[in-house]
């Protein structure tokens, strides 16, 4: 027995969700635009799911279908970019902020002012 959304696909659709949110709920002035971030070394590959720019600062923003989920890829992205003041983790979890790190529930992206 096969369902419409199988639990593998829920991670795509969960970016695939934000993507859109994140574009219509930007700046109207300012053309919407999300970038990538993927970086390959010898011991490791890390890839951030959305790159925003906000106020001149480049945002690094990661989606999790699930409220578990390691931010390790985000912690590379902010330790390579110094300029970067945080990172956006996006998931089932709640609305908390902790050092360089904001969590909004997937329910709340519209509260992300970028």
């Amino acid at each position: 027995m096969t369902y419409p959304l199988e639990v593998e696909l829920l991670g795509f659709s969960a970016e695939q969700l934000i993507a859109q949110e994140l574009i219509a709920y930007s700046d109207p002035s300012q053309k919407g635009e999300l970038y990538y971030w993927h970086n390959e070394s010898s011991t490791s590959n890390a890839e951030v799911d959305f790159i925003t720019i906000h106020n001149k600062k480049i945002i690094p923003v990661e989606v999790k279908s699930k409220i578990k989920g390691g931010m390790k890829n985000l912690n590379i992205f902010l330790n390579k970019h110094p300029k970067s003041p945080y990172g956006i983790k996006i998931s089932e979890g709640m609305f908390s902020k902790q050092d360089h790190l904001l969590e909004t529930p997937l329910y709340g992206v519209s509260t992300i002012k970028l």
